[in-house]
């Protein structure tokens, strides 16, 4: 028989970013097609890299991940949108969304720089799988957030 892990640790990333909390608030949800490593990103079913993608700012609404084509898959959905402090969402990338983890970021300014902190829970609902996807993910934000963020981040004027 095969355990299920019934209490797995969040993922707690936390990165110190020279702009104010309004500015790394827009470039996280609104530009996330430019600073996320697209050409790396692509569904479990699928091969073709990602041409964007697409973040809402309306409650409920489908986070995407685009192929050039405009045909793509759901990653998540918002749930909630508290600019410029905090975002919550469901996050389903190459699962079922009946298994949808959940991702909270948190910005905070800290001086005249900003703390973003994320928050990934929920991989009890993965069961069995749980504990590797939480291992891949622990990796992935760390690069995502703590290096490719950060660096577009200090890009920007």
């Amino acid at each position: 028989m095969t355990e299920i892990a019934n209490d797995i640790d969040p993922i707690l990333k936390s990165v110190v970013i020279d702009k104010s909390p309004d500015a790394v608030f827009r470039f996280f949800v609104d530009h996330m097609s430019e600073w996320w490593p697209l050409e790396e990103s692509c569904d479990a079913t699928d091969n073709k890299p990602l041409a964007r993608i697409v973040f809402p700012r309306e409650i409920g609404q489908e986070i995407r991940g685009e192929y050039a084509d405009g045909t793509g898959f759901v990653i998540g959905r918002l749930r909630h949108f508290e600019e410029p402090r905090r975002i919550l969402f469901t996050w389903h990338w190459g699962w079922e969304p009946t298994e949808a983890t959940e991702v909270e970021v948190s910005f905070t300014a800290e001086g005249a720089a900003t703390r973003l902190d994320l928050v990934h829970r929920g991989w009890e609902k993965l069961g069995a799988r749980g504990p590797k996807e939480r291992r891949d993910h622990e990796g992935g934000w760390g690069l995502i957030i703590g290096e490719l963020f950060r660096a577009w981040c200090a890009a920007k004027k």
